[in-house]
């Protein structure tokens, strides 16, 4: 429970019971205390169970604004990174892949739609600046007063391990092929 000058703030959900009630009774719902009270909980242990469920997923989610800031992120970002949840709700993708900002494509979600989506390879910068390979799944979403980006981020560091070896063992098998060729062409 927050305090202010002694009383408690509202949480979001309870701001927007009292916006609903400033409009009026809905004829719909019972405008009785108790039932107020069991739909502020109601909506608190949702919000508390998404949350639970967000923080928990194997990829880090980020949720930015059109102009790069992040709004929300979920605890394996801050994991993945090496950041507070705070430090990165003071960043934007740019601080994440220093590099984007010389390439052409570095705000790449600006040319997203809503309901699009677009995937993208690139790295990410830890906070001890290491980095590692990322694959972003980014969509455009309806936010309340603007659009939002939600951005999905894999971290692709053992896919591209793997990548390399078979790249390896295929210019390896390429090379015995044309050694084995070479011989039997000596042969004749």
């Amino acid at each position: 429970m927050n305090k202010q000058h002694g009383r408690r703030s509202q949480t979001a959900d309870e701001i927007i019971l009292d916006a609903r009630e400033k409009e009026g009774p809905d004829p719909c719902q019972g405008s009785d205390r108790a039932e107020r009270k069991d739909r502020i909980q109601l909506l608190t242990s949702e919000n508390a169970r998404l949350r639970e469920v967000i923080d928990n997923l194997g990829d880090a989610l980020f949720v930015h604004d059109a102009d790069g800031r992040f709004v929300d992120v979920n605890k394996q970002a801050c994991e993945s990174l090496g950041y507070s949840r705070g430090e990165l709700l003071a960043s934007s993708p740019l601080d994440l892949n220093p590099q984007a900002g010389k390439q052409e494509n570095g705000r790449w979600w600006e040319t997203l739609e809503l309901g699009q989506h677009v995937t993208i390879e690139c790295e990410h910068q830890r906070k001890d600046g290491s980095r590692f390979p990322v694959e972003i799944r980014s969509s455009c979403l309806l936010g309340m007063k603007d659009h939002l980006f939600l951005a999905r981020v894999r971290d692709i560091t053992k896919r591209k391990a793997i990548e390399a070896e078979l790249a390896d063992y295929k210019m390896n098998l390429e090379q015995l092929g044309t050694e084995s060729h070479l011989q039997e062409q000596q042969k004749l």
